[in-house]
This record gives C-alpha cells, sequence and structure tokens, in this order.
C-alpha cells in the first residue's frame, strides 16, 4: 500500500535561544579582531545553510576566511558530491568538508592555510586565527584535530556533545610550528532571532539548540517528515513496520512498545519513544540525509525565502518573541497540568 507523505512541514515558531555567555562570547570576539589574521568558520554538513550566522559575515568582512563542512560522514557521500557542486556555483571558495577522523581533509586545510601565509605574504611570524560558528558544529573538535596533525599533539580544549560548552574564547592552541599558526576557541553563537522557523527546526535536529527549548515529538516529526521526503524509509526494517509511515503519534507509540518505553497499564512515553527514535537517526542506525536542499536551484529559491523572512521588522520581532514566552509558558503549563493529571490517574 503506497502512503501518501506530506508536501509541507506545518512549523511557524521561530525558535530563539541567545544565552547571557552568547552575547558575552560574541563581544569577546570582536575585541580580538585587531590581532586576528583569518578565520575559521565551521558550518554542519548535515545543515550547510541553515547551520550559517549571517552576523559573522559583518564580524569577518574582508578577512581571509576558510569554511569547514564539518560532521560530513553524517550526509551520503551523493548529497557531498551536489553541495560542494552547489556551493562553487554560489561563489563559495576555500571550503572542506570534514569529520573527526578525516585526517587527510585535516591536512589539506593546513596546506592551504601555510600556503596562503608563506614567508613572503607580509605577515608576522606567529599568525593568529579565530574559529567560529553555530553552537555544537564542532569548532573545539577541530581545533583538537587540526593540533593533532599539525604538531601531533593531542587535545587542547574542551569538547562535548551538548550545545554552550564552550563559554567564552579561549587561549589560542598553536596548529602548526612552522609558520607558528595559533588559533583560539570561542563560543557558539545563534543568530539572536531566526525569522524561518523551518531554518531554526533543521538546526535544532543538529544537536545545536539546548533539548529543552524544543519538545522531542515535535523534532522527530520533523526528522520523520525529512527521512520520508528524502526517501529514505530505512526506519521502516530498523522499527520493524510494515511499510513507511506519516504519522509521528503511531511511529512513537510503536517505538514505544518496541523499546520498552511504557508506564504502567501499557501506556506508551512518548517523550522518551522520541529520544530513542532520534538517537537511532544520530547513531546512524537508520541512514542519514541532508536536511537542507541542496540542489542549486532549491537553494537559490530557499535563499529567497529567507530574504522575505529577514524583511520582519525589529518591532515585529519583538513581538513575535513575546508571543514565543507566551506560547512556551502554556506549553510548560499544559504539560504541568497534564503529569498531574497521570499522577492522580495512577494513585487511584
Amino acid at each position: 500500500m503506497s502512503v501518501k507523505f506530506r508536501s509541507a512541514f506545518e512549523f511557524t515558531k521561530s525558535i530563539n535561544w541567545f544565552p547571557g555567555h552568547m552575547a558575552k562570547g560574541l563581544a569577546q570576539i570582536k575585541t580580538f579582531l585587531p590581532k586576528i589574521d583569518f578565520f575559521i568558520e565551521v558550518r554542519d554538513a548535515r545543515a550547510p545553510f541553515s547551520s550559517i550566522n549571517p552576523g559573522f559575515e559583518k564580524l569577518i568582512d574582508k578577512k581571509k576566511r576558510f569554511i569547514v563542512y564539518n560532521k560530513a560522514d553524517m550526509i551520503p557521500p551523493e548529497s557531498k558530491i551536489v553541495l560542494s557542486e552547489t556551493l562553487s556555483k554560489l561563489g563559495e571558495k576555500n571550503f572542506f568538508f570534514t569529520s573527526i577522523n578525516s585526517h587527510q581533509t585535516l591536512d589539506t586545510i593546513l596546506t592551504s592555510i601555510r600556503e596562503h601565509y608563506s614567508a613572503d605574504s607580509g605577515i608576522s611570524s606567529k599568525i593568529m586565527s579565530l574559529v567560529v560558528g553555530m553552537p555544537n558544529v564542532g569548532k573545539s573538535s577541530l581545533i583538537n584535530a587540526l593540533r593533532n596533525v599539525g604538531t601531533n599533539k593531542g587535545k587542547a580544549v574542551k569538547t562535548g556533545d551538548t550545545p554552550g560548552l564552550t563559554r567564552s574564547v579561549s587561549n589560542y592552541v598553536i596548529i602548526s610550528k612552522t609558520p607558528q599558526i595559533c588559533i583560539y576557541d570561542t563560543p557558539g553563537v545563534m543568530a539572536p532571532y531566526i525569522p524561518n522557523p523551518l531554518s531554526s527546526l533543521k538546526f535544532a535536529l543538529t544537536g545545536g539548540i539546548k533539548d529543552k527549548v524544543l519538545d522531542n515529538e515535535t523534532l522527530s516529526d520533523f526528522l520523520l517528515y525529512l527521512l520520508n521526503k528524502s526517501n529514505n524509509t530505512e526506519y521502516v526494517s530498523k522499527f520493524q513496520l510494515e511499510s513507511p509511515i506519516d504519522d509521528i503519534n503511531y511511529l512513537l507509540c510503536h517505538v514505544a512498545r518496541k523499546s520498552g518505553a511504557l508506564l504502567k497499564g501499557g501506556i506508551p512515553q512518548l517523550d522518551v519513544a522520541a529520544r530513542f527514535f532520534l538517537r537511532q537517526y544520530y547513531m546512524g542506525n537508520i541512514g542519514y540525509i541532508c536536511f537542507d536542499n541542496i540542489e542549486y536551484s532549491d537553494v537559490i529559491l530557499d535563499l529567497a525565502e529567507n530574504e522575505k523572512f529577514g524583511t520582519v521588522s525589529k518591532n515585529q520581532t519583538k513581538k513575535l518573541m513575546t508571543q514565543q514566552k507566551k506560547q512556551i509558558y502554556l506549553e510548560k503549563r499544559k504539560a504541568k497540568l497534564e503529569r498531574k493529571r497521570l499522577d492522580k490517574s495512577f494513585k487511584k
């Protein structure tokens, strides 16, 4: 039996997460600009356009920039080829695809930097750099990997899967001795407001937004939508379904039963099931996809759509953020009342 999938995902609430350490980190970055020779901007290969912070454009301005699309091992190889062609058509230069173990690519990055800053380039003996990017794109891991390849030394900066782990600009790390290249780690910085709701949702799927900002069921529903849209239905065999489905409630109830995420009386724990479903994707157990459109013609349309979203005024932005806070409050209150109701029903 063929299943008719949704042609669009309905989601109108823009996700905003800009805690104090990001504002502080951004201010710190600005103070470092006079001493910086070049930037390394890290983006997530799974969301190559949704993981761009437009604010970095003003910061970087005319400085030399090397763009790294990290976690490239988490997209299909054919997507990497298409994305590379699209980026070239868009005029991008000096971009690289990396993963934590791609030593050959890391060597290529270092070689490109060294060649650009050769002895006759007019740069002082110590070349200074900042690595910037959105939260959890892998900036700290990249620095450690470059240090290992460039100097054969171990881990220098703290890493983890939690967004917001790096909270201030670090002391510099030497990633090359000849010439001496020094790099500062910086906090992941979100745009204070992402006007396109789906862009913020795509970035949330990378794990770049704190868990409590968005519920796992919505995130799972969006992942299911994207998997079906990409014709990736490996979840069917993984969870022993009869056929692809487009109903997240049915899927999560099924996953809850299969994984044992049940309350007394066989009530499915949907949030637990949603987290399990997401974790299976992150582990590569149901295949990988690119969250963003990457075909050149589609990207052009998406950029035009984002321009339309970008015309929102400051007053409208403030109003939207107020509405969002109210919505979050109402959702938390609803969840609290639901927990109380369940507690009472179990006590009977």
